[in-house]
């Protein structure tokens, strides 16, 4: 059960519209921190799981722009 899925919701939202792997990255990392924080780390291990690995992490805006993806 996400306790916090509005707040979440939100943060997902602004990881789709980096424009750029780093700026992709340095969100992710305060995201995740900040769900643990807010007690919805069993969300944020599935979420890192299922869209931070393999051909998932490239779903941000940015990468488009991106050759070959």
């Amino acid at each position: 059960n996400i306790k916090n899925w509005e707040e979440i919701h939100s943060d997902i939202t602004q990881l789709h519209l980096t424009k750029s792997l780093n700026q992709f990255n340095e969100l992710n990392q305060m995201y995740m921190t900040k769900w643990r924080l807010l007690d919805d780390g069993d969300f944020c291990n599935y979420f890192k799981k299922a869209y931070l690995n393999g051909i998932w992490q490239n779903w941000y805006i940015g990468c488009i722009l991106i050759p070959g993806l």
